[in-house]
C-alpha cells in the first residue's frame, strides 16, 4: 500500500455554500489550476455540498463534506440532519477542519 507524504504545499479550501452547482465547480477549477501550476500539491476542499463527489477532481483532491447546517431565522442557525444542538454541530465542524 502506497502512502502519502508530509512534504509539498498542502491547501485547503472552504466551499461555503451547499446549494447550487457554481460553489463546487469553482472549487474544482481552483484546484485543477493549482494542481497545474504545482503538481506536488495536496488540496483538501471541506464543504457543506454533498455534490462534491459527482464533479471530477483533480489528482491529489480530495473533499470532507461537513455536517449541514442552515439559518432557521436571521442569525439563528440549527443542524440539518444531525440530533445535535447548534453549539455541539459547530464544535464538530470546527474539529472536522
Amino acid at each position: 500500500m502506497e502512502t502519502g507524504t508530509a512534504e509539498g504545499l498542502r491547501i485547503a479550501i472552504y466551499s461555503q455554500d451547499g446549494f447550487g452547482l457554481g460553489h463546487m465547480q469553482r472549487t474544482c477549477s481552483i484546484a485543477w489550476e493549482i494542481y497545474r501550476l504545482r503538481e506536488e500539491a495536496s488540496i483538501l476542499t471541506f464543504s457543506d455540498s454533498q455534490l462534491g463527489q459527482f464533479f471530477p477532481i483533480s489528482p491529489h483532491h480530495d473533499y470532507i463534506k461537513l455536517p449541514s447546517i442552515a439559518k432557521d431565522s436571521p442569525g439563528n442557525w440549527k443542524a440539518t440532519h444531525l440530533s445535535m444542538s447548534f453549539p455541539e454541530i459547530l464544535h464538530l465542524r470546527k474539529q472536522l477542519i
